[in-house]
């Protein structure tokens, strides 16, 4: 499979010159050097895409965990009792399970709407600075 080096589409195989630019191909060997980038630059995309979706995740479970919902006398439950979803609370505490369990789900909840949104934002950056 051969791309072209300029617009990097795929060229038919005996082609001199790209169909859908008109750049002159060079040799096959060329060709296929010059496509190497693309695979780097597809890796770098990946790894972006990594650092962004964790920093969306981790940013967005910590609002989530902010906002979670609080006690009737405003307390609201700490972070150990909220991530085991109130597994740890006993005897007089244990009817706190269910607030706790509504506290998680916020948690969740905000850390995946955080990694949808770093993953747009990153994908909007990363579209911008393309030539």
């Amino acid at each position: 499979m051969k791309f072209c080096p300029q617009c990097r589409e795929v060229v038919p195989e005996g082609a001199n010159s790209c169909v859908y630019c008109g750049k002159p191909l060079s040799s096959p060997q060329q060709s296929k050097l010059e496509a190497a980038p693309k695979s780097s630059q597809h890796n770098e995309k990946r790894e972006m895409g990594y650092g962004w979706s964790l920093l969306g995740f981790f940013l967005g479970g910590f609002i989530g965990f902010l906002l979670r919902p609080a006690t009737w006398s405003d307390q609201q439950l700490p972070f150990l009792d909220v991530i085991t979803r109130g597994s740890g609370l006993t005897g007089v505490n244990a009817m706190w399970v269910s607030l706790a369990e509504r506290s998680f789900n916020f948690t969740l909840a905000g850390a995946i709407i955080g990694t949808c949104i770093s993953l747009l934002i990153g994908y909007l950056i990363h579209k911008q600075k393309e030539p």
